[in-house]
């Protein structure tokens, strides 16, 4: 079922709140835990997006889909290693450089009201049966004026359970 999505706004906040939202989505604390970051049309099967601006205004939360990030081989991924010794490879840079690209795009072809929008997905390895558990942490976007965010967790039942999954 689609959801209306709530995001938060950097000039109605302050920025350490901010921050510390972002920081609460990117964040990984678990060695079993990984980080994906995508487009949300890479990841979700049933989303509606704002044509004017291209913000993701409605998404279905259980309609994540691992083979769509996959498939479209354009997302990345991240652990806790990855997080705390690879300061110019982790999530965060990750995130920077990709908005950094797009809006310096959108702005140079006079698309300055576009947003760019990335998922962020969780993955939980179990230890003992190597099941992967899918979960979705929030959607960030990039604007010319800023960042918008949208955190999210639901249900552990509307996981997505894959046997032994192993993307790259």
């Amino acid at each position: 079922m689609l959801e209306k999505l709530q995001y938060d706004v950097d000039n109605e906040k302050s920025y350490s709140q901010m921050k510390t939202e972002i920081e609460d989505i990117l964040s990984i604390t678990d060695e079993n835990s990984f980080l994906y970051i995508c487009h949300p049309r890479h990841a979700f099967r049933t989303l509606e997006e704002d044509k004017e601006t291209k913000l993701i205004t409605d998404v279905d939360w259980n309609s994540l889909d691992m083979e769509l990030v996959t498939k479209f081989d354009d997302y990345g991924k991240f652990s806790i290693l990855d997080q705390y010794f690879h300061s110019n490879k982790n999530q965060f840079t990750y995130l920077r450089k990709r908005f950094s690209k797009m809006l310096k795009s959108y702005f140079e072809n006079g698309n300055e009201q576009f947003v760019y929008p990335l998922a962020v997905i969780e993955e939980k390895r179990d230890k003992l049966t190597n099941k992967s558990s899918y979960t979705p942490r929030g959607i960030i976007c990039a604007r010319q004026g800023g960042i918008m965010v949208c955190s999210r967790k639901i249900p552990e039942k509307a996981n997505v359970y894959l046997k032994k999954a192993t993307y790259h």
